[in-house]
């Protein structure tokens, strides 16, 4: 599946109405909900300020092309035009089949009355947000996205994208409370994610399409005819439902975590590989190159980039650097590359054999701090790269039971700032900065920026509860930081059918906003299962057996939690033929679908 930018660049660039189509297709329903709550329900207006949305995104494709998240843009311009709509809706003439209302198009509410609530105040509120915030909600929640593809189109790590999302997440959830919503932030993830993005009236997608076609068509350059808009104007595209299925031909981002392991390949500098021109990046027109026609992904690159990584105050090369590539290849897989500069701090960057996407760059250099650079996404790689690494400072401590007892093999996570998504570098924790306690239990980390104001840590044992902290690097304590780990809770229960027959082999897992640290359990032969070490606060549990529908439970856990039951009823089959657009049947699909915020059912392969 073609990215957001890609799809919009090839519109800029050769006039693809096909791309720009998909482009509406893929958003209609963002867009559309946004509009509906903007203008109270008026299912009439909010259509032409979808219309006018899009009309938006057609005459400023060409610049943007490198925009970081489209959907983000998409939804800041909805309160835009919906200013610039209502002042022309007196000008315009409804027809009657075209006026839907509000009730028609929710139907039953999505959470009822927590969504009653947060629908009026929603879009206010979301517009208070920063823009990184922002674009984070309606990434993840109004669009569905995983946490990986969060993390793509963001430049972070999952594991980045994850607390990018929970922190934007607890603003929102701040901002709503003081209009008097409340609710849990687990809760508001699952109502926003239910009822943000509702599925838009089938025919409006083609409409959209073709009236922003025709009216960037007719006041730019963008190589349309009246033969192109009268097919255009034949054709239906319809809007994507409630339930989103995604089919790729393999695997997408989603699921490179899993596969990453056999993914995984060091790569050596090759001989010969040209010294890349030392520069500032931020100041260097090489590092920076803002090029409209980005390096073509529909074709491997051969040669390999040169990369070259020096300290930013003396200049000198630093050796034996650790990198992370991760690629997102043309045909949706990963792949994941780790890779180490030379003595000189080079290293070249080769391209994979294969026509890909994006790269996402993660460098981690002993005593300095750590950063990460993107290409793709409209931002063609360079032929040479300098980037400049800044000297960290050091925090440290121990990790201790209640007890005070010292805590070995604890690993201990590092996160702190976001990500500007206007530059082409940004500080970033990747996956080499994590450590793990010694058998005294303490840790130390000398990648930290000086300026920083704080350092969030994030803790976890296999026989403790999941701990996070705070360090400011600043204060005295820096390096003798304390941080104690709760046992936890025991949390147990039962799996039965509708009959009250235990479900052995039901698969329960611990259900959070992304899906690394979650924990598994398979039901035995009585249909019991244990989780230990759970820490104390919101837990969301799923359930899923073969044969029978998914089912999930929402509890606070103050204490040992037991007893804990789970009913699950007959499952539906739903079956399905996946071709290509000529109908040829396409063999080794991989059908999932998408509820968003939570992946719960989990689908074979034909």
């Amino acid at each position: 599946m073609d990215t957001d930018n890609k799809l919009l660049e090839s519109y800029a660039t050769i006039g693809s109405e096909r791309a720009f189509r998909e482009l509406v297709e893929r958003h209609i329903n963002l867009v559309h909900s946004a509009a509906l709550r903007e203008c109270g329900g008026n299912a009439a207006l909010a259509e032409d300020i979808a219309q006018a949305v899009f009309t938006e995104l057609a005459r400023h494709a060409t610049q943007l092309v490198r925009h970081p998240a489209i959907a983000g843009w998409l939804y800041t311009c909805v309160r835009r035009m919906t200013a610039n709509v209502r002042r022309a809706e007196d000008r315009r003439q409804r027809r009657e089949h075209e006026v839907i209302t509000m009730n028609e198009l929710l139907g039953p509410d999505p959470t009822d009355q927590l969504w009653q609530q947060v629908r009026p105040v929603l879009d206010d509120v979301m517009h208070e947000l920063n823009p990184e915030d922002r674009t984070a909600v309606v990434l993840r929640f109004f669009e569905g996205r995983s946490l990986k593809e969060v993390g793509a189109a963001l430049g972070l790590t999952e594991n980045a994208a994850r607390k990018r999302v929970e922190r934007s997440l607890e603003k929102l959830h701040d901002l709503l409370s003081q209009r008097g919503v409340k609710s849990t932030a687990a809760t508001l993830a699952a109502v926003v994610a239910a009822g943000a993005a509702m599925a838009a009236p089938s025919a409006l997608a083609s409409t959209v399409a073709n009236g922003a076609l025709a009216t960037a068509g007719s006041s730019s350059s963008a190589p349309f005819t009246a033969a192109k808009l009268l097919d255009l104007a034949k054709s239906k595209i319809a809007a994507a439902g409630a339930l989103v299925i995604l089919v790729a031909a393999v695997a997408v981002w989603h699921h490179l975590r899993a596969n990453r392991a056999d993914a995984q390949q060091t790569a050596q500098a090759p001989a010969g590989v040209p010294a890349a021109t030392i520069a500032v990046a931020g100041d260097s027109a090489q590092n920076n190159s803002a090029a409209l026609v980005p390096t073509p992904t529909n074709a491997a690159v051969s040669s390999p980039m040169a990369l070259q990584l020096v300290e930013a105050e003396t200049g000198q090369a630093l050796p034996r650097a650790k990198l992370h590539l991760f690629y997102l290849l043309e045909d949706g897989r990963g792949k994941v590359v780790k890779a180490v500069t030379d003595a000189n701090g080079k290293l070249g960057v080769d391209m994979p054999q294969a026509p890909f996407r994006a790269l996402n760059l993660f460098v981690t250099a002993d005593g300095h701090v750590p950063k990460v650079t993107s290409w793709g996404f409209g931002r063609a790689m360079p032929a040479e790269y300098t980037m400049r690494l800044e000297r960290g400072v050091t925090i440290g401590g121990v990790v201790v039971e209640e007890a005070g007892q010292p805590i070995a093999g604890a690993k201990v996570e590092f996160d702190g700032p976001g990500n500007d998504m206007s530059l082409p570098e940004n500080i970033q924790f990747g996956p080499d900065t994590p450590t793990v306690t010694d058998a005294c239990g303490r840790w130390s980390c000398n990648l930290v920026p000086r300026d920083l104001e704080q350092v969030s840590l994030l803790v976890t044992h296999a026989d403790h509860a999941e701990t996070s902290a705070t360090i400011r690097p600043d204060a005295p304590e820096a390096n003798n930081s304390v941080i104690t780990m709760k046992a936890g809770f025991s949390v147990t229960g039962a799996v039965q059918d509708s009959n009250g027959i235990p479900v052995e082999g039901a698969q329960v897992r611990e259900v959070r906003m992304n899906s690394e640290g979650e924990h598994s359990k398979t039901t035995d032969a009585s249909g019991t299962f244990e989780f230990k070490s759970m820490k104390a606060g919101e837990l969301m549990l799923a359930v899923q057996a073969k044969g029978f529908a998914p089912a999930v439970q929402t509890l606070q856990v103050t204490g040992t939690v037991s007893a804990l039951r789970f009913q699950l009823g007959p499952g539906q089959l739903l079956r399905g033929r996946v071709t290509d657009e000529e109908g040829n049947p396409i063999a080794n699909a991989w059908v999932e679908t998408t509820r968003r915020a939570f992946d719960k059912v989990k689908w074979s392969t034909t």
